[in-house]
This record gives structure tokens, C-alpha cells and sequence, in this order.
């Protein structure tokens, strides 16, 4: 049992995509755009030039004209002289936001940041929003989807289709044509990729560092299941949903890089996760792989079914045995992984029958230590989809 904990995939680390933003069918937000009732539209990264104003012992204040902004917006600055606090290209977040202003915090829902002086020159501002939404009344002209107000008009319907491959959760994916090719700069030492909700043909992992490929791993995902002579003749072709790699060499300034690719129709990718996977333990026989069933199965007082088909949410509980030496680690991750989906891999051989069972994209229910038995501990976890 492994797990790799998600680098967060912002803006400054997509290096480059073969999907469009916004992609064919999805129309950009535009204040003089008439929307009628559920056409889509998206927003992109919004930007734009602002002051910085310092106030003595105060919160400094962000000036940007009916900037649209909420609270807890990630957002970034470059450009001219910034405040001595603030460092050009980092992630803060809105605070008090207004209609044409807004103070900064260094983490969601923080303490205002303190500037000790204004600044200078062109300041520019980029808040990635990426999400796509759907018109809930006809003749929607300029009702800016960000706005509480306009709550009426538009209805959050998810993220835009580029990044719906980033967002982690199993009922959004990103389509395109074959090949679909995203490169990605982690910013920190990485060693494992998962791509999951896949279909396509083929996979092609590579790291890059510079312009030198130091690792490269094609993998087909064209497979069918055979037991027997009969499905070894007649039985259909399908294809792998998941690749995980758990070798990427670390490189500090290295790139990912994926491509997949497909004879024929669109690609779907539901999910890239990259991070250093952690070690836990070994799964233990008798793992439990299991579903939340949200569909609605009644019957009437005839006995006719009433089925309403919805998604399961897979679960799986397990047995792992713990090296004592790595108790601590274990805790640690126990801790930073709190309600944070991540990548559960029950075994690491991606060729076994139980491989795709055994793998979450998820969080924990249930993480309990038992320390009882020393030299022997075992941790009983129950993992659930997001």
C-alpha cells in the first residue's frame, strides 16, 4: 500500500496543452455576449492592472476596477515594484474583497497582509478561475457568473474542459483529439504519476530536463480479459482506465510530460496526479472492494421498480501491515491528508487481476493504528472515492 499525496497543479506549472481554453463548444464569458437558457460559458484566467497601497499598521489594500473577485480566490501579481512583502508569481488569496478592491492573505481565509509601502509601475493581477458555467435563464447579458448576485443567471457546472484533468474528482475529464499532450513543471522533486479515467490507446510518460529526455515509458492500454480458449479467440478488446508509475527519476527542474494518443475518436483523461508516492505498508489478505450505490431503487405497493440510475462511489477497506520504524511516517500522512484526495494504490504491480480494485482516487474514512501486537502493526484503512 502506497499512496502519492497531489502537487497542486496551478497555472504556472502547466507548460503547455493541446487543449484549448476555452475548447470547441465551450463559448468565453463576455459582458456583451447574450447567453440564452443553458448555453455554457467559461472563464478563463482573469487579469488586469492594479495599485497596492500601503496603510500604516492596516491591511494594505489591492485597488482593481469592478475586478468581480470573491474571497478565497487564489491570485497572483507581477509586473513594476511590488510591496516588500508580496514576491512576484506567488499564490495569495482574496480577502474583504469590494467592488474595487481587495485586501491579500498568504493562505485561505488569513490574516490580511501588511504592506509597509505602495507599488510602483504597471502591476499586473491574474486570478485563475477555469470553470465553466450554464445559463439558467434566457437573455443572460452581462451578469458576471462570479458575482453572488448573478446566483439567477448561472449555475456552476464544473471545471472548463483543459482543466478538467486537474481537478481530482472522478466525474469531471477532459476531451480532446488524439494525440492530447500536456506538459507539466512540478516546481519540486517528483517520483510518481498516475492517469486515471483514460480512454485512448496508448500513454507515453517521458521526463524532461531541459530539453534532454532522461526517462520514457510507453505503455499500451489495450487489453482484454482471458480465461479461457473461447475468450482467447472471441472475447472484445478493451482498454486500461489507470497507468501509475512509481519510478520517475527526481529531478528538482524537471518537466512531465504526457501524451495520448488514439486510432480513432476523442480522448477522455479524468485525472494526472504527480507526486512523491509514501510508502505504507503491505495489504494484507482479505481486502473488501465495495460501492456507495447513490441510485434510487423503490418499488411501488405493486411491486413495480421505480430505478433511478446515479454514480457509485467506489470504496475499498483494507489490512496493512506496518514497519514499527515507520509508524511516524505513516501518522504524518495520516495528518496531511485529512479530507485531501490522493492516490491509493493497494499493490504496485499494475499487471495484477486485483491492481485497478485495490486503487482509490480519494480520501480516508478510516485510518486506525493498532499498536497491540508489537513487532506486528497493522493499520485498518477505509478508502472512498471522490
Amino acid at each position: 500500500m502506497r499512496v502519492i499525496p497531489p502537487v497542486l497543479i496551478t497555472d504556472d506549472k502547466i507548460v503547455s496543452t493541446t487543449i484549448a481554453e476555452p475548447s470547441p463548444g465551450e463559448v468565453a464569458w463576455s459582458s456583451g455576449t447574450t447567453f440564452q437558457l443553458g448555453q455554457k460559458s467559461t472563464l478563463g484566467t482573469i487579469s488586469g492592472t492594479v495599485t497596492m497601497a500601503a496603510s500604516s499598521g492596516l491591511a494594505g489594500v489591492v485597488s482593481w476596477t469592478a475586478h468581480n473577485l470573491q474571497d478565497d480566490q487564489p491570485i497572483s501579481f507581477s509586473g513594476g515594484t511590488l510591496p516588500t512583502e508580496l514576491v512576484s508569481g506567488k499564490r495569495y488569496y482574496v480577502v474583504s474583497a469590494q467592488t474595487n478592491s481587495f485586501n491579500i492573505a498568504a493562505e485561505v481565509q488569513g490574516v490580511p497582509i501588511t504592506f509597509a509601502a505602495a507599488s510602483s509601475g504597471t502591476v499586473t493581477a491574474a486570478a485563475p478561475i477555469h470553470r465553466a458555467y450554464e445559463s439558467l435563464q434566457g437573455s443572460n447579458t452581462n451578469h458576471h457568473p462570479l458575482l453572488p448576485a448573478s446566483a439567477t443567471w448561472w449555475i456552476d457546472v464544473g471545471p472548463t474542459n483543459q482543466r478538467a484533468m486537474f481537478d481530482l474528482y472522478r466525474n469531471t475529464r477532459s476531451q480532446a483529439p488524439s494525440p492530447m499532450v500536456v506538459e507539466i513543471a512540478p516546481g519540486e522533486r517528483v517520483d510518481s504519476i498516475g492517469v486515471l479515467g483514460i480512454e485512448a490507446d496508448t500513454v507515453l510518460i517521458e521526463v524532461l530536463v531541459g530539453a534532454t529526455v532522461v526517462y520514457t515509458e510507453t505503455i499500451s492500454l489495450i487489453s482484454r480479459i482471458v480465461i479461457d480458449w473461447s475468450s482467447y479467440f472471441f472475447a472484445k478488446f478493451s482498454t486500461k482506465p489507470t497507468v501509475e508509475l512509481i519510478d520517475l527519476p527526481p529531478y528538482t527542474d524537471a518537466h512531465i510530460k504526457v501524451t495520448l494518443t488514439r486510432a480513432s475518436g476523442y480522448i477522455s483523461c479524468g485525472a494526472i496526479v504527480i507526486g512523491r508516492s509514501i510508502y505504507i505498508g503491505q495489504t494484507q489478505y482479505g481486502a473488501v472492494d465495495d460501492v456507495n450505490n447513490f441510485s434510487r431503487i423503490e418499488r411501488t405497493e405493486w411491486g413495480e421498480a421505480i430505478l433511478v440510475p446515479r454514480k457509485n462511489v467506489p470504496k475499498v477497506q483494507q489490512l496493512v501491515k506496518i514497519d514499527p520504524a515507520n509508524i511516524e511516517t505513516v501518522r504524518a500522512i495520516r495528518e496531511s491528508l485529512n479530507a485531501v484526495p490522493a492516490l491509493w494504490s493497494g499493490i504496485d504491480d499494475v499487471d495484477s487481476d486485483f491492481f485497478e480494485s485495490l486503487l482509490i482516487m480519494g480520501i480516508y474514512k478510516q485510518f486506525s493504528i493498532n499498536l497491540e501486537a508489537k513487532p506486528i502493526v497493522t493499520a485498518t484503512l477505509e478508502l472512498e472515492g471522490v
